[in-house]
Parts: structure tokens; sequence; C-alpha cells
């Protein structure tokens, strides 16, 4: 959901007073871009990819309901590998960073991802999770997690293209016709 709202509070505003630029006479578009008038839109957004509950669906539980099942199917995890990691990363890593919050999502995964996989010490920090989750799931006998192949699939997710459509459907801008008629005089 993160990354849903963060397009579209960042990127679509700039996007579509582009485009209402592009149909207006240029002098009105530029008028509107510079007077700072009131602009209001409405629309339908259509984002295309993977499913939000996926992508917010806790790999740590129990269920296995099609979102569950799905996001640890991503990662090539079964579920007591997912409650294994769930447990490592929300457990030990929230002493480090709040970057997974209370749960292990395919989301919080990609936003550690992108903390971190630009610091040298990426390398280190896959062996050090390594290490441990070996002896995590030996005690929790789930069988045996790659770290590296899990957060190489995470590394494909994060560079998976979305696709974010929005239909303008109505459009209406406050314009003061005297200031206006100054513009275009």
């Amino acid at each position: 959901m993160w990354l849903v709202k963060k397009v579209i509070t960042s990127f679509v505003p700039a996007v579509i007073a582009s485009q209402i630029q592009e149909v207006l006479p240029p002098e009105l578009g530029q008028y509107v871009r510079d007077s700072g008038s009131a602009v209001n839109a409405s629309g339908k957004f259509h984002l295309s990819g993977e499913r939000l509950e996926v992508l917010d669906a806790d790999l740590g539980a129990e269920t296995q309901d099609g979102a569950h099942s799905r996001a640890r199917e991503m990662l090539g995890l079964t579920v007591r590998q997912g409650q294994t990691l769930a447990l490592l990363l929300t457990q030990t890593l929230n002493s480090l960073s709040r970057v997974m919050n209370d749960k292990c999502t395919l989301n919080s995964l990609m936003e550690y991802f992108l903390h971190f996989a630009g610091l040298e010490e990426w390398d280190t920090i896959l062996r050090s999770l390594q290490e441990v989750l070996e002896i995590e799931s030996e005690a929790q006998g789930c069988g045996s997690i790659d770290i590296s192949r899990v957060m190489g699939k995470v590394a494909g997710l994060v560079r998976k293209q979305k696709k974010l459509e929005f239909e303008l459907q109505s459009l209406s801008v406050h314009v003061q016709t005297r200031a206006l008629a100054e513009v275009l005089a």
C-alpha cells in the first residue's frame, strides 16, 4: 500500500497538471499552472501487478488462505519457513531498524531491501542472517532457508514494473476572469 500512496501523492498531480496544460490553449494552460488556481480532478485509478493483500500478507501467519500462500510461494517458502523467517526478521531486525514493523510482509521485505541492499555491508548482512537462519531453521525443523535466494526474489519484486492508469472523468478549474484577461491581453 505504501507504494500506491507514494505514487499517488508524489507523481500523479504533476502528470495531471502537465496533461491539463496540453489540452488547454497555451496561454490558458500557463495561467492555470502559474496562478495556483484550484484544480479539482476526479477519475479512476487502476494498478496492475500483484494484489495489495498479497504484498501485505504476513509471511509468518499460519493461515493458508490465498494471499498468505501466494506471498510465501513468491519467495519459495513453506508455511513453517515463512514463520521462521518472519520470527527472525521481526524480532531480531526490529532492534536494528523499524522497517519490519510487527509483521514480515513482501512490502516490508522490499522496504528492507531498498534500505540496506545498497550498503557495502550487504553481503555481510546476508551471511549473518544466513547463519542465524540455519540455526533457527534446524531448531524449528522447517528445512533450510537460503536468504540470498529469498532476497534475490525480493529484488525481482522491487524491479517488477507496476502499471498505474488514471482515467480522468471530470475536471474543474477555478479561474479569476480579470487575471485571465490580463494574461490573454
